[in-house]
């Protein structure tokens, strides 16, 4: 159930477990409304997204390339390595789409 309290902000409550939580509207590009949670604090999106983009493109998703010499890629590479440790990586490639990441 949701609750209107401003013409952006309205109350979020589970039915079956009656807890309640903070939403704002945002529309997206095709003109419809979503709910999403009013973070507190601020996401903190991964710092290679392009943050111009973000809430303006709500439910689209972008491709980056992650370098596999620096951070986050090396990082990356040697967990896989671990676990696949005669496998090669090629490329990496990590998805920004806020509404799945919120």
């Amino acid at each position: 159930k949701i609750t209107k309290l401003s013409s952006s902000t309205a109350q979020q409550i589970n039915t079956k477990t009656y807890i309640t939580r903070e939403v704002r509207k945002i529309i997206n590009n095709n003109g419809l409304s979503i709910s999403k949670p009013k973070s507190e604090p601020e996401t903190k999106y991964p710092v290679w997204w392009d943050k111009s983009v973000i809430d303006k493109n709500y439910g689209h998703y972008q491709l980056y390339p992650i370098n596999l010499t620096t951070m986050p890629g090396s990082e990356i590479v040697a967990k896989i390595a671990t676990t696949l440790p005669n496998k090669s990586i090629l490329k990496i490639e990590s998805i920004q789409n806020q509404m799945l990441y919120d």
